[in-house]
């Protein structure tokens, strides 16, 4: 509920939140030591 405030301050804030968001969960989610760890890949090698 929170990320909506950014609508009522502008909508081109809530956009920017929005898509800052999603980059940090893409970045949580496919791009971790633990999913590396899981599918056999040493750390660091992206």
């Amino acid at each position: 509920s929170i990320g909506y405030l950014g609508w009522f301050v502008d909508p081109m804030v809530f956009v920017l939140s929005t898509l800052l968001l999603l980059a940090v969960l893409v970045r949580r989610q496919f791009f971790s030591a633990a999913r590396q760890a899981v599918i056999g890949q040493p750390p660091g090698k992206g």
